[in-house]
């Protein structure tokens, strides 16, 4: 049987003043409690430096053992938010580099990221070799999109583990499965998908 996978996790600071201490660390920790990852590898990266330096260290690491990254932060329409500072999906493409991606999956933990058109999604995609992204249409209430993570995460680990070698497919069937199950969810909060192939969002993901 394979290894469970490792999470790892860049967060970005939520500005809700010097005193607050949000995290997602707290349902990291619980995925790998109840067993669907061995470690949850959680960084905090308040400049696109900081962003630069924590996703190279993570894309040196073997995918087999670290196949999925939770990006989470504050977002717009196809870029993620740190402090004052924007990384446009294309701009992620460019940190990443050619296919250096190969055969992983990032899951944005972020508003709106994913507004973006299907074609932009896919190629992003093609361009690193992810085999998906996954994340939101939507500007998402924090708690929400909390809940949300929470049952994603651990069906992404699982579809990690159970099959070394996934790609595109396997993402869309297990996201189907999400869907089917949690339509709420992934209406109200624009979940989307996509993969070199494939896009589908909202209430479609299960149809397609």
């Amino acid at each position: 049987m394979a290894s469970r996978p490792k999470i790892f996790c860049i967060e970005g600071d939520w500005g809700f003043g010097f005193d607050d201490t949000l995290s997602v660390r707290s349902y990291l920790d619980l995925v790998v409690n109840l067993g669907h990852a061995s470690a949850a590898i959680h960084r905090t990266a308040a400049t696109r430096q900081e962003f630069e330096y924590y996703l190279d260290q993570w894309l040196r690491r073997k995918p087999q053992t670290y196949p999925l990254a939770f990006l989470a932060s504050h977002g717009d329409s196809g870029a993620i938010h740190l402090g004052n500072e924007e990384i446009t999906l294309d701009e992620l493409a460019e940190i990443i580099g050619p296919r250096r991606a190969e055969g992983r999956v990032f899951h944005f933990g972020a508003c709106s990221v994913m507004r973006l058109d299907a074609k932009s999604l896919k190629d992003f995609c093609a361009r690193t070799g992810a085999a998906a992204i996954v994340g939101y249409t939507e500007d998402v209430d924090w708690l929400d999109a909390a809940a949300c993570d929470l049952m994603i995460l651990p069906m992404l680990c699982d579809m990690t583990q159970n099959n070394p070698r996934f790609d595109g497919r396997t993402v869309k069937g297990v996201m189907q499965q999400f869907a089917a199950k949690h339509a709420g969810f992934v209406e109200d909060l624009g979940l989307t998908i996509a993969t070199p192939t494939w896009n589908s969002r909202g209430a479609n993901v299960a149809k397609a």
